[in-house]
């Protein structure tokens, strides 16, 4: 089992969710909701969970780069769907 490839695509899908955390920051900020208190304080944590989304996917997306492997056996993916499952209910 290939545990660098694994790694690699659970800091994929960490990074493109992130990037659905910043589209829904920008809806916030476009839409003026920031001014009232505890709306700032929600997109401040929108912001720290995307920061923290887009560093911890770029170092398992760097671990795992060099992987060498391109494809996935069945142990593999089915480890994958059950990190991937962990990892996105922990991001949110």
């Amino acid at each position: 089992m290939n545990i660098r490839f694994v790694l690699r695509q659970l800091g994929l899908l960490l990074i493109v969710l992130s990037i659905a955390v910043i589209a829904a920051s920008i809806e916030s900020i476009v839409n003026g909701s920031w001014r009232q208190e505890s709306e700032g304080r929600a997109l401040f944590a929108l912001a720290v969970t995307m920061g923290s989304g887009l560093m911890i996917g770029s170092l398992l997306w760097l671990f795992g780069r060099n992987s060498g492997k391109q494809f996935l056996t069945r142990r593999e993916a089915l480890l994958l769907v059950a990190l991937s499952w962990f990892v996105g209910a922990g991001l949110a």
